[in-house]
């Protein structure tokens, strides 16, 4: 096959930018290996229509760098999963790749608009949270394990109160002996509503349902039985496409995509897939909060992917500079991103200062494990907030704020 190198590619293509470690062969070798490789599996003789042929647009040698782009007419449109086989399918067990890793990925018009993207975003988040211009406090119970509902409820809204505007379930925790997920449910959104009455504040409960497709769409029209809002499911474990059945079967529940494995992904700075193309995909297929892990706590990324990762949830356009490429996203909504991992009450200020106000900040031990409890935990936290929003120096905050003083 005679393939095009350095050709431009067209706005209809799919365009991916891929991190090579060739095994013994050259960079040029590989990257036509990994075009050459799509038309031979899957197209008859006589020989494949130009126009349908994946080709190599650039070969960045210095940094490993191969783009490729695939002509729009081999996507199916709203087809996440055949997007995901075709770009990141049987190229990761190519023997002669040491490594491989997508740096990005670039949708053209006609495929994006073919998704319908989130329901709410940031905007409708911030609508329904009535909270216009500071970051979203969230946190997420602590064990994650052993808790029955009554103790579980109890803790949830002393969270409320201490100031937290979402409790959200651990992915992990669906529905146990002690903790059955339809009692749970009865029992926070009526702890929810009592909290609010208490602190005139609107707040947000976020169960898990993540489960097989069945039992997951079960739960999602049982929480909006109930009155419930929002919706958590794990991405990483249900996988996209169930996510995305999710989205089109329920458009007026606000969804929260969680990736709880996405270091499995991100991880390897040579192997697998970056955190803004995860972001990319969950923003494409309807989440309107998503999970992007963290720059500083516990568990973490670095800051750079941490604020790719944000942008590409959070921009109306991004700009292509090195690995990154030009994504327009054509009026698809913003995704609000939910920064966790190990976070404590000192970390608030140098994530808003990477990733800016419009950010879920979610701590759970930086909460659960104050000295004084869970409530006074959640107003220190908030008074982190404040003292950014302020302008003012945490530990200056900190000195007439008891609950502050305790944890900086």
């Amino acid at each position: 096959m005679t393939l095009k190198l350095s050709r431009k590619p067209s706005k209809n293509d799919v365009v991916v930018d891929y991190k090579i470690r060739p095994n013994k062969i050259s960079l040029e070798e590989a990257s036509r290996l990994i075009t050459g490789e799509f038309p031979a599996d899957f197209v008859p003789r006589p020989r494949t229509p130009e126009k349908l042929k994946p080709v190599i647009s650039s070969i960045d040698k210095k940094n490993h760098g191969v783009r490729i782009a695939y002509p729009n007419e081999l996507f199916e449109n709203e087809n996440v999963s055949q997007i995901l086989s075709l770009i990141a399918g049987r190229v990761f067990g190519l023997r002669a790749l040491k490594s491989i890793r997508i740096e990005d990925v670039s949708f053209p018009l006609k495929l994006l608009k073919s998704f319908r993207g989130p329901k709410f975003g940031i905007d409708g988040i911030r609508k329904i949270s009535k909270i216009k211009d500071r970051p979203l406090l969230a946190t997420v119970l602590k064990p994650r394990f052993g808790l029955s509902s009554e103790i579980y409820t109890r803790e949830t809204y002393a969270s409320w109160l201490g100031g937290c505007d979402i409790v959200k379930d651990d992915e992990s925790l669906a529905t146990t002996k002690t903790n059955n997920f339809d009692e749970r449910l009865k029992k926070i959104l009526i702890a929810k509503d009592k909290a609010e009455k208490e602190t005139m504040q609107k707040k947000l409960y976020i169960p898990n349902i993540s489960a097989e497709t069945v039992e997951m769409t079960r739960r999602a029209e049982k929480v909006k039985a109930l009155g419930g809002e929002f919706v958590m499911v794990d991405i990483s474990s249900v996988g996209w496409s169930a996510f995305h059945t999710i989205r089109k079967m329920d458009p007026d529940i606000i969804m929260h995509g969680q990736m709880s494995n996405i270091s499995l992904f991100t991880r390897n700075p040579e192997h697998g897939v970056s955190a803004r193309v995860l972001a990319k995909i969950a923003r494409l297929v309807g989440a309107d909060m998503v999970h992007i892990n963290s720059a500083f706590g516990s568990v973490q990324e670095s800051p750079a992917e941490i604020r790719d990762a944000e942008r590409e949830l959070e921009y109306v356009a991004v700009k292509g500079k090195g690995h990154i490429l030009e994504q327009k996203w054509f009026g698809i909504k913003k995704s609000m991103p939910y920064v966790s991992g190990g976070i404590q009450p000192v970390h608030i200020p140098k994530l808003v200062k990477l990733l800016g106000k419009n950010i879920v900040i979610s701590l759970s031990s930086g909460i659960h494990r104050h000295p004084d409890g869970t409530i006074a935990g959640a107003i220190a936290s908030r008074q982190a907030i404040e003292a950014v929003m302020k302008g003012i120096d945490l530990h200056k905050y900190a000195k007439t704020m008891p609950e502050l003083k305790r944890v900086v």
